[in-house]
């Protein structure tokens, strides 16, 4: 049992984890990231400054897409972990129901 509730934790946590990491990322994206872009915007004109800021605005946007698939992961994660978890109980509970008829 303490094996089954350890990896569990184990996997919530590593969940938790990716969480953290794209709670980061969202926030490098959307503050420091766009302070950057504005600052840029504001003080770089031409051509090349268009075409700069067009480049980051992409990579902004999938930064975005990678903060929301971080999140997805980390549910599913979460999700797979308490279906095996669950799974892993109730093995358990019908290996000691057999041995005590056995």
């Amino acid at each position: 049992m303490s094996s089954i509730e350890f990896d569990f934790e184990l996997a919530n946590k590593q969940a938790e984890q990716l969480d953290a990491l794209a709670a980061e990322l969202g926030k490098l994206s959307t503050k420091s990231f766009d302070s950057t872009l504005q600052s840029l915007s504001s003080n770089w004109k031409g051509d090349s400054a268009t075409a700069y800021l067009n480049k980051g605005a992409a990579l902004q946007t999938r930064m975005n897409t990678t903060v929301k698939n971080m999140g997805t992961v980390a549910g599913s994660i979460r999700t797979i972990a308490k279906i095996i978890y669950e799974a892993e109980l109730a093995a358990k509970r019908e290996a000691e129901e057999n041995s005590y008829r056995g």
